[in-house]
């Protein structure tokens, strides 16, 4: 039976005292009931409408009221899909989001846990990406998390994603280089891809997955002291706002009308579901480069997309701090490498890093009357030709190849390069790959 849609709001906000924290849990139906009310002159404070309100708006064209509008970064979690019907896509996407909320070390944060299926309905017959997108794009969300929950015999297999959202990648994931005048004036640029990362996969045993259930359902108990035995004396309730005042250990003090109590963070999470908080600390890794911290630290406990993504943001933090190292130099400390190992776009971040390295080498010549020659450009454009031969479909690796082209006079190419490019424009139909 499809479970009535409902969000969780959580908040980590920084201010000049310890962090504060905090989180509401809301119920779609009252949500509805309340956007009646919505814009009523005697209803000024009302809560922003929830997961299908949100997906009306956004087709309707209309302007969505943000929640958690004061958060620096937001992150919308979503219940994860559940095809083969195990139960768990809301416990993981439960045990997920409360640890980023409380272990994610994000300065300023706001979390939105959707509950409920994204499958197409009646009403909504869009698909899950579909309405994934509308909402992320429509609550201007940084990230989204999302995943699928599958049987495997005597198994159940996890995946865990991350989307980085079309509209903040001009924020922290991508590079702009604007040639000298010179050399014709135009702009190349690198973003970060992909953009639907995969986190990781778990495999739990179908017998754990009671106990997962469980795990979930506790994150969501108060009690009278940070002790799993307790007294119980209330459980986060939904329609109501409470905050984290304090945490201690694997505990946090939420106050809830007015009362205190302790929840208990996931990281009871052990043994075999200890695997999925590791999705927590990736996000949190991602948030603080977004703040303009350092990239993470390619990981080998999870999937092979943190680690491409994760080379990419060691070449973007370098580029932002107009640190310009050749490819040479990133391929070696990466063990030897080839580019194309790990895609056009983490190609492309090379051969611009290559390219502004070369124009730093002339900074005895004011920038605008620098003119490279061929034999400093025409290896970047050789490698970056090489490497899109792997991803034929990259817009942004085609256009530059068609600037590069161009500054070596090879017009045969650079107008493939630029027919190739508006191809593969006009086949996409959404922003993300």
């Amino acid at each position: 039976m499809r479970r009535p849609w409902g969000i969780v709001l959580c908040l980590l906000l920084a201010a000049v005292a310890p962090h504060a924290s905090g989180e509401m849990i809301v119920d779609v139906d009252s949500e509805l009931r309340r956007l009646k009310e919505l814009g009523k002159p005697d209803h000024p404070a009302k809560i922003s409408p929830g997961l299908e309100e949100d997906v009306d708006s956004a087709l309707a064209g209309r302007v969505v009221a943000l929640h958690i509008p004061g958060a620096k970064q937001r992150i919308a979690v979503f219940e994860f899909q559940d095809p083969d019907g195990t139960g768990l896509g809301g416990a993981v996407a439960t045990l997920v989001g409360r640890e980023i909320l409380l272990g994610s070390g994000a300065r300023s944060l706001g979390v939105l846990r959707y509950r409920g299926s994204l499958q197409p309905s009646k009403q909504h017959p869009q698909g899950y990406f579909d309405k994934v997108d509308l909402v992320v794009a429509a609550q201007r969300a940084t990230l989204a998390i999302w995943g699928m929950v599958r049987r495997d015999g005597d198994a159940v297999v996890v995946d865990v994603m991350a989307q980085l959202p079309a509209h903040a990648i001009d924020d922290a994931w991508r590079w702009q280089l604007v040639l000298p005048r010179a050399m014709g004036g135009e702009s190349l640029g690198a973003t970060v891809s992909p953009r639907r990362i995969q986190v990781q996969r778990v495999r739990l045993p179908v017998r754990y997955v009671p106990e997962l259930r469980e795990m979930a359902d506790a994150v969501d108990v108060v009690r009278e002291r940070p002790d799993p035995q307790a007294r119980m004396i209330a459980r986060l309730p939904k329609d109501s706002a409470y905050s984290v005042v304090e945490t201690r250990g694997d505990w946090a003090k939420f106050a809830v009308n007015g009362e205190t109590g302790w929840v208990r963070r996931a990281v009871q999470c052990r043994d075999e579901c200890a695997p999925l908080l590791g999705t927590a600390a990736f996000v949190g890794d991602l948030l603080r480069f977004g703040e303009g911290g350092p990239a993470p630290k390619p990981s080998t406990t999870l999937a092979r997309d943190t680690a491409i993504v994760a080379r990419q943001l060691a070449i973007l933090e370098n580029l932002r701090k107009q640190v310009y190292l050749p490819a040479s130099e990133y391929l070696e400390r990466w063990n030897g490498d080839r580019a194309s190992d790990f895609g056009a776009p983490y190609a492309n971040l090379l051969a611009l890093s290559s390219l502004a390295r070369q124009l730093q080498a002339e900074s005895g010549t004011p920038y605008h009357a620098i003119r490279l020659d061929d034999e400093a450009l025409r290896p970047i454009a050789s490698a970056l030709a090489h490497a899109s031969q792997d991803d034929p479909r990259n817009v942004e690796v085609l256009q530059n190849l068609a600037v590069l082209f161009r500054l070596l006079r090879d017009e045969r190419r650079a107008g493939l390069a630029s027919r190739l490019a508006a191809a593969a424009a006009a086949r996409t139909e959404t922003p993300l790959p």
